[in-house]
């Protein structure tokens, strides 16, 4: 993979990162089409990326003036992808083939779905059977891209030299000591306490935080902000999951619950943070304005009168104006076939339109000054990276961005937030996974690399690794301290549990890979029985089904897994990519390669080895072909000589 760490000039940072951005979009479109195009739409709800057969049941409005379209049908909606914040298509049959509307979807029931649009979509176009589909968010990438257009035109408030790998970040010198610093949290440890001082009082512009599993790295981004915020700066705090968002602001709200506001699509927000949201505080001062319920009601009330009136299209207006339209109506007159009825049902409709547009301007009025009350006496602004580039913050200006979970988002992702203030903090771990990357072209020419480790490689006085964790017993951090932190990691006095078996074990089985036809998935028949076992020997043990997850890093195998462990729904089996972030009492890892060349896959890749290796708390078992296993890389040597010492 190639990895770009400096730019000549703006111009060439925005061509190289539209260049991958477009490789990324393409691929992801190229996928969506293709399965549309293949599969019927059917076939493609058992993929559980589309939901057929729905029927209009009722449209609802709230203050904001978004819409609401609840859509029905008999049959339930099963194991479907589909869920509350994804951007789909809806279309009657074919959403490549004929006109489609995009929806955001609010809520996924037992056999209805609610969407949510933010301007009143035709009622006509409900009349017929719908299908909705995933498809590419449009409106992501074109954030990106106009992000990196103000790159090129200089318009950013973060110092572009910096961006550009041109120049060290700025910094202060200050006399802070630990003993004379205010913090909210009294229980942080010696080296989170550091990061907080350097990034509120000793970095200028940029500060970098490496969190490996169970540091601590969000409670110290938590104190950054609240000690940011006590010292008057206005900060945007934003990741590129709503997830990780919300995580932050729950644990923000802990310390701190007045001048905080969540943006974004409620759909994506937990429900528990809902009142923190835009929209929740903006509708609380618009339920107040009884003029606004009149206004409403007027603008109901004139879409009504509209559609019994002739909307003057080029098709009806022939050539004439509106101003003609409205005279040739006062005289009674038609002209160049349109009849003088025609006429004065089309100058009726353009008198009662512009009533409307009044009506619908002071609506708007009214929504701007709640909107723009809210955002002034907000201190701490939450948002995901996409949200940052929304009109709502387009023109916003922060004295400190904070990046959490960098490094799971690409740089033209984290650029939407960073390019809105002067000093930026990052913090992420990336010795884990990368951002997730469709377009291979667009990983091997350096999409995969995030800002956070292109600014940690260039900036390295910059940064602090957080080295105290809480999470995983000493013996089951060794192999990833060991291999990808230096040795550094000290495993604090909490995780030494009173245990029953061993922290970590390696369980040698001598099974066989398979693959379906048609996949480039693969499964294990064997493991899987051998996962069953386990998780059964744990639970027997009395740890909770909520408490055990299983790890593999491939989606047959984890359909095999969950098939297979029907008894237990508690016991949560996912792929690597969905446990980052996450973590278990007991883990259990299956590694599915089994082959007598040594060919070991995605597990080549020894950041997603490190995920899987740091979510377990108590107990790590891992299961794997010795034979396929070793040679490759002397971490799996390692793994697996535990298996010899038995």
């Amino acid at each position: 993979m190639r990895k770009r760490m400096t730019f000549l000039h703006e111009k060439e940072y925005y061509a190289y990162w539209m260049r991958l951005i477009e490789l990324e979009r393409q691929e992801e479109m190229k996928f969506h089409k293709k399965e549309i195009e293949r599969l019927k739409g059917i076939e493609r709800e058992k993929k559980g990326r589309a939901i057929v057969g729905l029927r209009y049941s009722k449209m609802t409005r709230d203050n904001l003036g978004k819409y609401y379209v609840y859509l029905r049908r008999d049959k339930e909606i099963r194991n479907t992808e589909i869920k509350a914040g994804d951007v789909v298509l809806v279309s009657h049959k074919d959403p490549l083939k004929e006109p489609s509307l995009t929806a955001t979807v609010y809520y996924v029931g037992k056999n209805y779905v609610i969407l949510f649009f933010e301007k009143k979509p035709s009622s006509k176009f409900f009349k017929r059977t719908l299908r909705i589909d995933l498809y590419v968010n449009e409106t992501t990438y074109a954030r990106m891209k106009e992000a990196l257009l103000k790159v090129k035109k200089k318009d950013i408030s973060y110092p572009l030299d910096v961006l550009l790998g041109h120049r060290e970040p700025l910094k202060l010198k200050t006399q802070q000591t630990i003993k004379s610093f205010p913090f909210f949290n009294k229980n942080l440890n010696e080296v989170q306490k550091r990061a907080v001082i350097k990034a509120v009082r000793e970095e200028k512009e940029l500060f970098l935080i490496h969190g490996p599993p169970g540091t601590g790295k969000t409670t110290t981004l938590v104190e950054i902000a609240l000690q940011l915020a006590e010292r008057g700066n206005k900060v945007l705090i934003s990741a590129d999951s709503n997830t990780a968002v919300d995580n932050f602001l729950e644990k923000l709200l802990q310390y701190r619950q007045d001048g905080v506001v969540r943006v974004g699509n409620i759909t994506r927000i937990f429900d528990n943070l809902l009142p923190y949201s835009l929209d929740y505080q903006v509708n609380e001062l618009l339920n107040n304005i009884k003029e606004l319920k009149e206004l409403y009601s007027k603008a109901d009330k004139l879409e009504l009168q509209l559609s019994k009136y002739v909307k003057p299209t080029p098709g009806n207006r022939r050539g004439l104006s509106l101003e003609e339209i409205v005279e040739l109506s006062k005289r009674g007159k038609g002209i160049r076939g349109i009849s003088s009825k025609k006429m004065k049902k089309m100058a009726k409709y353009i008198e009662l339109n512009k009533e409307l547009s009044a009506v619908k301007n002071k609506i708007n009025e009214y929504k701007n000054k709640a909107l723009r009350e809210v955002l002034d006496r907000s201190h701490i602004v939450f948002s995901t990276n996409s949200t940052a580039g929304s009109d709502i913050l387009k023109d916003e200006d922060f004295d400190v961005v904070i990046i959490d979970e960098a490094t799971q988002a690409t740089e033209p992702s984290s650029l939407i937030p960073l390019i809105k203030a002067k000093k930026a903090i990052l913090a992420g771990d990336h010795k884990q996974l990368p951002p997730t990357i469709l377009s291979m072209k667009a990983k091997e020419e350096g999409l995969e690399v995030s800002l956070f480790e292109r600014m940690i490689e260039l900036y390295k006085t910059h940064a602090i690794m957080l080295k105290i964790q809480y999470r995983m017993h000493e013996e089951i951090m060794k192999f990833s301290n060991k291999y990808f932190y230096g040795g550094e990691l000290i495993a604090h006095p909490i995780t030494s549990y009173e245990l029953k078996e061993m922290p970590v074990m390696f369980i040698d089985v001598d099974g066989e890979e398979e693959q379906k036809k048609g996949s480039t998935s693969y499964f294990n028949r064997e493991e899987a029985e051998k996962v069953k076992e386990l998780v059964e020997y744990f639970l027997n043990l009395g740890f909770d089904e909520k408490d055990v997850g299983v790890i593999t890093p491939y989606e047959d195998q984890v359909e095999l897994i969950k098939n297979m462990l029907k008894d237990h729904p508690g016991v949560e089996v996912s792929t690597v990519d969905g446990f980052q972030g996450r973590e278990k009492e007991v883990i259990i890892l299956s590694l599915v390669r089994a082959n007598k060349k040594g060919n070991i896959g995605f597990l080549k890749d020894l950041r997603r080895l490190n995920v899987s290796l740091t979510r377990a708390k108590k107990h790590l078992v891992i299961i794997g072909n010795k034979k396929t296993l070793r040679g490759y890389h002397p971490l799996y040597n390692e793994i697996t000589a535990s298996d010899d010492k038995k």
